[in-house]
Parts: structure tokens; sequence; C-alpha cells
């Protein structure tokens, strides 16, 4: 029986005072997939009729209906999402030593035809990265407490993917598709073919690094059938940086900073010269100009303040980034975006508003800046969506082209 302050049991007492990604760090990923298994099932799964107009009421009134493609590319083309581990927005133009860190995302923070937003806020919560991508791929918010990935997985989602009708559909990753059960949001996601750590030459390491990754999807999208909607995830840039993750550079040299900071600087750097190959590698292959290239952070990890020495954290301080190459327009995006308005964004630009599901954030071409957006409510409907099965029942995935 529970009293006040008391606790029934170990989930209890690491998930209410720290986190499920606490209870992850301590305890591993299979103890968290087992709790959170077992925390799902004690949920109702069944839509109230109350419920259900809640949801209906919200779509009506705050959803995006619009079904023109006034901001998509002139021509079909392919679409590659390049989800970035723990880019923080600062690190772009940012220099150490005169060194500069991000030159090559720099540069395409200069290019034309490029809608440039470095001023994301981060929405995950207990899913980090797996959050991310769920937003990415569905255009709705994550749980606000556990998973997604390990609670809901299996859940019917509507997705971009599903919204690139006869596309084909791919993801790479640099781990194992067991981890943060993305073997089974690959297919949720709508994607037809997964590439993880085991199909990549890697050394028998762990993960594969971000270079193999790449270098392995441009071996396999030269042979794609157009147009191909293409995931690539990278990885490390992941945490800690306790220890170097990547071969030093002149980088590591300075006496600014603390050994962490500079190995995580490090990492962005190496990050950014395998980007540059990658993208150089898509235009010798005659990819690039057929396509449209999103460079997403997947969620903040070393913040601004870190770097300016301050305790207080402000919002600005977690900022993460978007950058969509190749696209009709030059803008540099300087209001105030959630990870959440990646998804109707990347509709516009692809022609794809036929799709019903427009999701719970706004395009960057028809944001709203002077409206007001009661988020706890647009969490609220999220979850909804999410643990009751909205969409299974719908047909919201059978829209032609």
């Amino acid at each position: 029986m529970k009293g006040k302050g008391k606790v029934d049991n170990i989930w209890e007492r690491y998930t209410n005072s720290n986190g499920y990604a606490y209870y992850f760090s301590i305890n591993s990923l299979v103890a968290l997939g087992i709790y959170s298994i077992v925390e799902t099932t004690w949920e109702a799964q069944e839509l109230t009729e109350q419920e259900i107009t809640k949801i209906e009421n919200y779509i009506e009134s705050h959803g995006n209906h619009y079904t023109d493609n006034s901001y998509s590319v002139p021509e079909r083309k392919n679409l590659i999402l390049i989800i970035i581990e723990s880019l923080n927005s600062w690190v772009i133009n940012f220099k150490i030593d005169n060194i500069e860190i991000t030159p090559y995302l720099n540069q395409l923070c200069c290019q034309n035809n490029s809608i440039i937003a470095l001023k994301v806020q981060p929405q995950v919560k207990d899913g980090r990265s797996s959050d991310a991508h769920f937003m990415y791929n569905t255009g709705i918010l994550p749980l606000r407490k556990g998973a997604v990935a390990m609670r809901y997985g299996k859940t019917s989602y509507p997705s971009l993917a599903k919204a690139l009708r006869n596309y084909v559909t791919i993801e790479f990753i640099c781990d194992d598709a067991k981890f943060w059960n993305q073997t089974v949001t690959a297919s949720s996601y709508g994607f037809e073919n997964l590439y993880d750590r085991n199909y990549i030459p890697h050394n028998g390491a762990d993960v594969a690094k971000d270079g193999e990754m790449f270098q392995l999807a441009t071996t396999v999208l030269k042979t794609t059938k157009q147009p191909f909607y293409a995931q690539l995830v990278t990885l490390s840039m992941h945490q800690p940086y306790d220890k170097p993750i990547v071969p030093a550079t002149a980088i590591s040299q300075s006496n600014q900073y603390s050994a962490e900071i500079k190995n995580y600087l490090e990492a962005v750097h190496y990050c950014d010269s395998e980007l540059e190959k990658f993208i150089r590698n898509l235009k010798e292959a005659d990819l690039y100009d057929n396509s449209v290239i999103a460079i997403v952070s997947d969620h903040d990890e070393v913040d601004k303040n870190v770097i300016e020495h301050r305790k207080r954290v402000l919002p600005e301080d977690k900022e993460v980034a978007l950058i969509v190459l190749n696209t009709p327009y030059t803008i540099k995006y300087q209001g105030k975006l959630g990870q959440i308005d990646v998804y109707p964004t990347l509709l516009d630009i692809m022609g794809a508003n036929h799709y019903l599901w427009k999701g719970i954030g706004q395009s960057i071409f028809r944001k709203n800046e002077n409206g007001q957006t009661n988020f706890d409510e647009m969490w609220d409907i999220s979850s909804l969506l999410i643990t009751k099965g909205y969409f299974k029942d719908n047909n919201i995935n059978e829209i032609p082209n």
C-alpha cells in the first residue's frame, strides 16, 4: 500500500525521481524493456468515446488540413534524412584556437536553395534518440514518461515513409537494430529495408563508425531504384566523452576547455568531415541533384552553458539544428521551432500533402509565430494517439498519391 512519499517497487524509485533514462543507465536496456512491457499492460488499451471526441476536436481545431503543394520541390525527388547524434546548434560556426569545429556544416549554412533553422528546441524525453526518430517519422510527440520505441514500438503509426507512397524506403544505423527496439520501429515507421552494424564492416567494434555507415549507404543507394527515402542515423558523437572517441586532431592540443569537452568537439569534427565525404560521394554518383537532403539533430548533449561555464541552463543553450538542402528556397529561419515541426516541414517540401496525417506540429512555411500553443494539450493528445492505438482503426495510411 502506498503512503505519502513512498513507492512500491524499485521501478518507481528509479523512474519517479530520475526518469527511465536513468533506470536504463543503471540496469541496462533489457531491464528497461521488461519493465516497460509490464507497465504497458497496466494501462487501458481502448479509447473511450470521450477520448475519441477529445482527439477529433483537437485535430479539427488545431490540425493541419491543407492539401496544396505550394512549397514542394518541383519534381519528384529522393529524400535523404540524416539524423546526427548529439549535435547542439552552438557547435556550428564555433571555433577553438581558430579551428572550425564544423567547417562543412558552416559551408552548408551559407548555401543557396537551403533551409537553415538553428533554433530548434529538443522535445525528446526518456527515449532520447529513439524519441527523435519517432517525432521525425510520425509527427507525434513522444511519451512524457518512458520510451515509445520500447513500450509501443509495434503500434501502427502514420509516417513519412508511408506518406511517400511508392518510394523505396531504407534505414541505415551504426549500432545493432535490437538497441532501442529499432528492428520493430523501422517496420512500424514504414521502412522496407534496414541495415544495421551487422551489415557494415566495422572491425569487430560494438558499433560502426559514421564513416563506415555512410560508405555502406553510398554503395546501396547507387543501385537503389528511385525515388527512395533513406534515413541515416549517426552514432560517433554519442556520450560519454571521458576518453577519445575518434583519432585526435589539433583540437585536442588546445589549452581551452576540459578533456571531455575537447573529446566531444573532436567527435563533432569527425562527423562533419564524414558528412562532407558522403555528400561528395552522392554528387559523384549523380544522386545529389535529384535528392532533398535533410540534416537534423536527434537531441542536445553538451549545452552551451557548459562551454560558457554557466550553471544556469537557458532554452537557447539546448538548441539543435535543421538543415535542408536542394529546396526551391533559401531561408535562414530565425524563429523558434520544435522537433515536432520537422515532420510537417518535410511533408511540405516533398509534396506529400495528400497524406491525411500532417502531424501535431507546424510546417516551417506555415508556422504562426503569433499563435498561442498549448503544449500540455499537445502532449496529452499525443499520449492518447500512442497509448490507445488511435490509428489502428483508421484508414489514414490508405490515401493514394
